[in-house]
């Protein structure tokens, strides 16, 4: 198998680049997996995460993706090397120094990989706004820093890393598994979701999660008018954080949706509580003035209390999932 052959295409990972990147990774190893279970298995659906001690929850959207990424490639058969942990990962965007140290130390291992037919997951480095996502490297080349590859939404070209990546795994191999139970994936995927709404996401991706990151949403719309100065870029984070919430929650409705006919019926009653919670969360994302992040509002203090009373209601129904998840599990057995 050459590195040539591995493309992202625009319908992969369901809008996740990280699953996107994955799901290429599979393809070109000769395995399929629909974007629902990937997600799913990736604790991707029911992630919501903001900086943890964070002034803003800027960043939430991208940060702390590959959380669950080990446990869930071994699931499929993929095996990973990290090239750091991932606590090494943070602070360091934006550092000069990072730079000669990314060219000097990761550098010449991400080409040794390449070299021996194993691409490598990275994460930011890509161009222009493409910058924060994840890719594939799969070659070595003259432009940028010497590294490029496929990241979703790169319109299937092959685009140079022009910044350093801040996390890397390179995969070692692609053996594929046998068939699982939907239920043993399920269970798996809901273990993952579980710690995620549960904000039990290990302290080295420096995330909140679940309910308790939109405590965070709130105590940042809760500041008084100077802190929102730039309205335009608060109104843009707002709807840029909705979106990846609404997305992923719908990412967990389709997986959910997609299994409950394989599933016994006896989880039925749970799966469905389930779902109508995200459905929930869902519908109070989705209201205009938080889905496009409404400038006007931003302004003024009681303006952001009418998007916090949104994000509010988005919290209690998100409660609502985290309380009825366990009871689904415990339907589905060990």
């Amino acid at each position: 198998m050459t590195l040539s052959g591995i493309t992202i295409e625009s319908g992969d990972g369901g809008g996740e680049s990280l699953a996107a990147a994955v799901q290429a990774v599979l393809r070109w190893g000769g395995l399929e997996l629909d974007e629902y279970t990937l997600n799913a298995i990736l604790g991707l659906p029911f992630l919501v995460a903001v900086p943890r001690g964070g002034e803003t929850p800027a960043g939430g959207e991208t940060l702390a993706r590959d959380w669950n990424l080990l446990p869930a490639a071994r699931l499929v058969g993929l095996e990973l090397r990290p090239l750091h942990p991932p606590v090494a990962a943070r602070g360091l965007t934006g550092a000069e120094a990072f730079t000669q140290h990314f060219l000097d130390s990761y550098a010449p291992l991400i080409r040794e990989a390449l070299d021996h037919g194993q691409p490598v997951l990275a994460w930011q480095g890509w161009p222009e706004d493409l910058v924060r996502q994840w890719g594939v490297i799969t070659a070595s080349g003259r432009e940028g820093l010497g590294l490029s590859g496929v990241v979703l939404r790169g319109e299937g070209e092959l685009l140079p890393l022009t910044a350093p990546a801040v996390q890397c795994y390179v995969v070692e191999s692609v053996s594929g598994v046998h068939e699982r139970s939907v239920a043993e994936v399920t269970r798996f995927a809901m273990a993952a979701a579980e710690t995620a709404l549960h904000d039990r996401i290990d302290s080295s991706f420096g995330v909140v999660s679940g309910p308790a990151a939109y405590d965070a949403w709130l105590g940042w719309l809760s500041q008084k008018d100077a802190a929102f100065v730039d309205a335009p870029a608060a109104a843009i984070l707002i709807a840029r954080l909705a979106r990846t919430v609404t997305n992923a929650r719908r990412l967990a409705q389709g997986y959910l949706e997609l299994s409950r006919d394989r599933l016994d019926a006896a989880v039925h009653p749970a799966l469905d509580e389930t779902v109508e919670g995200l459905r929930s969360v869902i519908a109070a994302l989705s209201v205009r003035r938080v889905a496009t992040g409404n400038e006007g509002l931003i302004r003024t203090e009681s303006g952001r209390g009418v998007l916090a009373e949104d994000i509010r209601a988005a919290q209690e129904a998100e409660q609502v999932v985290a309380d009825a998840l366990p009871r689904f599990r415990t339907r589905l057995g060990t």
